[in-house]
C-alpha cells in the first residue's frame, strides 16, 4: 500500500507523523528510520518528533533517500556481500582514470584525446585530469538515476540516446565507456539495479521480508524517475508512507487533466511543458513546476501504479481559519488559501495596515541583505512582543549571501542596535569544523602557501579550540606573521632556497623573540629575532600551532599510496584536533571516510 499524505504546513504532517508513532509503536530496540531530503530537516522533525512523543525521539534515523534506496536494493537482490557500490561517483573515479587511455584510442573519443594531447604532464595524474575523471563518473552515475533506459542500451551494446537516435559526434564516447566499464567492474549501475528490482517485484519473486516496515518519507520535493517507480513497486510488499509537503492540490487535478489529454506513459515520461504553464495560474506555474512533476510520478498510472495507492489531505485553511476567530484574514492568508482550495475563490481583499505580503525592488545583493535589515528593525520596533528569535530569513542562496550577511547583520555602528542573528542551512563543507580544515588543509598542501590561505585555516573554529585560542589570537597570529616578514612559501624549498620570509623563518623569527633582547644587531644568519608578542606563554602557544601546521602541510606534500595516506591522515587528526572537543561527533564519519577510501577500488590504492 502505497499512502501519500499532502498537507500545506509541515508541522501538521510532523504532528501526524509523530501520531502514527503514537498508535503503532514500534519495538523498543528497534529502530525507525525516517527518510528525509536534508540534513536540517532531519534537525527540525527530530524536535517536532520529541514534542509529539512525550519530550523525547530516541532510536530515530532520518537517512538520505539515496542512501536508504541502496541499502534496500543491496538487501533485496541479496548483495550485502559484495562491499561498496563501484558505480558511486566517488568510487568510479579511479577505472575511469584508468580506462582514458584505452578509451582515448577509438575514433569516437577523440575530443578527450584532443585534451589529453594538450596536457604536457608526463602521464601523471594531476587536479585537472581527476576533476576530468571526476566530472565522468559524476556524469554516468546521473545517468543511471535519471536515463535508466539509455543506460540499459549502453550496457546492452547500443549507442543511442533514451529515443534511440544516434547521440551527437562528441558525446559517442560515452557508450564506449560504460561498455569497458561493464568489462572491467561486472557490476551494473544502481539505476539498472533499481530496474531489476521493480521487474521482479512486479512479477512476485521477492518478499518484504527484512525490511523496516512502514517505509516513510518526510518532505522530499523530487526524485528521480526511476525511484519513484521504486517506491510504487515496493507498495506491493511493504507499507509506504509518504508525507508531501505541497501548498496547492489541484497540482494533481492538472495532472489529470493533462494525462487525458497524452497517453499514460507519455505523460509520465514527459516533463511539463510551456502549454501546462501557460494554462496554469501564474504561482503555481512560476513555482509549482518542479512539485506538480513529482505529484504526476507519485501518482503514477496503471502501467505504473503496481500495488493499490490512497491519498489523504491535511490541508489548513487560513482564511477560514481567521474568520472563525473573528478577525479580518490578511492578504497572505488568503492567497495560501486560494492555493489550498482553488474551487472556492474569492477576490483578494488588502487593508491598509496588511503587511503580510511585500514586495521590495533592490538594486543588487547588498542592497537586499540592507533593505531585510532595516525591515526586521522596523518591524522589531513597532510590536514589542516580537524577538529575534521568533523570526526566519529564507534565501536560495545563503552560501553566497553568507559574507554580506555577515557584514550587514553586524553592522551595529549603522544602525545604532545590536541585532542578534546565527546563520544556519549552510552545506556541511562551509562550516569551519574539523572535515573542513582538513580539507582545506589538503588543499594548501598541493599549490603555494600564501599569508592569505594560511590566515583562512586559523580561522578554524575546530583547530582554535584544541589548541585553546580565542577568535581574536588568531587574528594576532595573522598580523604577527606579516609584520614579522612572512609572504609566501613553506620553506626554502618552495622559493629555490631562499628562506626569507617563508613560514619556517617566521616561525624562527617569533621562537628568537622569546629567548633574545630586542636589540639590534642580535641575529642567527639572517634571521632577527622578532619582538615579543603579548606574554611569553601566549606566544609559545602561537609557535606550538604554527609548528605543527609547518610539519602537517611538510608531510602532506609527501607522494604515498593510499594504503600510506590513512595512517598519515589519523596521525595528522590527533595532533591537530586532539578528541575533537565540540565537534568529535565529526570524527567517526572522517575516519570512516578514510578508511573507504584505503580499501577502495585497486586503482586508488
Amino acid at each position: 500500500m502505497l499512502t501519500v499524505y499532502r498537507s500545506n504546513r509541515a508541522d501538521l504532517l510532523a504532528q501526524l507523523l509523530g501520531e502514527h508513532l503514537l498508535q503503532t509503536p514500534p519495538d523498543p530496540f528497534e529502530t525507525v528510520s525516517v527518510v528525509v531530503n536534508t540534513w536540517p530537516t532531519s534537525r527540525w522533525l527530530g524536535e517536532q518528533l520529541a514534542l509529539k512523543l512525550g519530550g523525547i525521539a530516541a532510536n530515530i534515523r532520518f537517512p538520505f533517500p539515496g542512501s536508504h534506496l541502496r541499502a534496500l536494493v543491496q538487501h533485496l537482490l541479496e548483495e550485502e556481500g559484495e562491499g561498496s557500490d563501484p558505480w558511486r561517483a566517488t568510487d568510479l573515479v579511479w577505472p575511469v582514470l584508468e580506462l582514458l587511455p584505452q578509451l582515448v584510442e577509438v575514433p569516437e573519443a577523440a575530443p578527450l584525446r584532443r585534451w589529453l594531447e594538450c596536457r604536457d604532464e608526463g602521464g601523471e595524474l594531476d587536479a585537472p585530469l581527476w576533476q576530468l575523471a571526476r566530472a565522468i563518473a559524476d556524469a554516468l552515475d546521473d545517468i543511471s538515476l535519471y536515463r535508466p533506459a539509455m543506460a540499459q542500451a549502453w550496457w546492452q551494446g547500443g549507442s543511442g540516446d533514451s529515443l534511440g537516435d544516434p547521440l551527437p559526434e562528441a558525446l559517442r564516447w560515452q557508450p564506449l565507456l560504460v561498455q569497458l566499464l561493464r568489462d572491467r567492474l561486472q557490476r551494473k549501475p544502481f539505476g539498472l539495479r533499481m530496474l531489476e528490482l521493480i521487474e521482479q517485484l512486479r512479477q512476485g519473486r521477492i518478499s518484504g521480508v527484512g525490511i523496516s516496515a512502514p517505509l516513510r518519507l518526510f518532505g522530499l520535493s523530487s526524485a528521480p524517475p526511476v525511484q519513484v517507480q521504486l517506491l510504487q513497486a515496493l507498495a506491493l510488499v511493504v507499507p509506504v508512507e509518504i508525507y508531501l509537503l505541497t501548498p496547492c492540490a489541484d497540482l494533481w487535478q492538472r495532472c489529470i487533466e493533462r494525462r487525458r489529454e497524452l497517453q499514460d506513459a507519455l505523460a509520465l515520461e514527459q516533463p511539463f511543458g510551456l502549454d501546462w504553464l501557460l494554462k496554469t495560474p501564474g504561482l503555481e506555474a512560476r513555482f509549482g513546476r518542479l512539485g506538480g512533476e513529482y505529484q504526476q510520478l507519485l501518482e503514477g498510472t496503471g502501467e505504473w501504479q503496481l500495488g493499490s495507492a490512497e491519498e489523504r489531505d491535511l490541508f489548513l485553511l487560513p482564511a477560514t481559519a481567521a474568520a472563525a476567530a473573528q478577525r479580518r484574514a490578511s492578504l497572505l492568508e488568503q492567497i495560501q488559501e486560494q492555493l489550498a482550495q482553488p474551487a472556492a475563490q474569492q477576490p483578494l481583499q488588502r487593508a491598509a495596515d496588511d503587511h503580510s505580503l511585500e514586495f521590495h525592488p533592490c538594486p543588487g545583493t547588498l542592497r537586499q541583505v540592507q533593505i531585510v535589515r532595516d525591515r526586521l528593525l522596523q518591524l522589531l520596533a513597532a510590536d514589542p512582543s516580537l524577538e529575534p528569535r521568533h523570526i526566519l530569513v529564507m534565501t536560495p542562496q545563503v552560501d553566497r549571501l553568507a559574507p554580506l550577511l555577515a557584514s550587514v547583520f553586524s553592522d551595529s555602528d549603522a544602525t545604532g542596535v545590536e541585532l542578534p542573528w546565527r546563520l544556519t542551512d549552510r552545506s556541511q563543507l562551509d562550516d569551519t569544523g574539523i572535515a573542513q580544515t582538513l580539507l582545506q588543509l589538503l588543499r594548501l598542501a598541493g599549490e603555494r602557501l600564501t599569508a592569505s590561505g594560511l590566515e583562512g585555516l586559523l580561522e578554524s573554529t575546530a583547530l582554535q579550540k584544541h589548541h585553546d585560542l580565542e577568535p581574536e589570537e588568531a587574528a594576532a597570529i595573522t598580523r604577527a606573521l606579516q609584520a614579522s616578514g612572512f609572504r609566501w612559501g613553506l620553506d626554502g624549498g618552495e622559493r629555490g632556497g631562499l628562506e626569507q620570509h617563508t613560514l619556517s623563518w617566521a616561525i624562527d623569527r617569533l621562537l628568537l623573540g622569546l629567548v633574545l633582547p630586542d636589540q639590534p644587531g642580535l641575529a642567527i644568519g639572517d634571521c632577527a629575532p622578532y619582538p615579543l608578542v603579548g606574554t611569553p606563554e601566549s606566544q609559545g602557544r602561537w609557535i606550538r600551532l604554527l609548528t605543527g601546521l609547518r610539519q602537517a602541510l611538510g608531510q602532506l606534500r609527501r607522494s604515498r599510496t593510499a594504503h600510506d595516506w590513512a595512517p598519515c591522515l589519523r596521525a595528522l587528526l590527533e595532533d591537530l584536533f586532539g578528541d575533537g572537543g565540540e565537534r568529535a561527533w565529526e570524527l567517526p564519519t572522517i575516519h570512516q571516510a578514510i578508511a573507504d577510501w584505503s580499501e577502495g577500488p585497486p586503482a586508488a590504492r
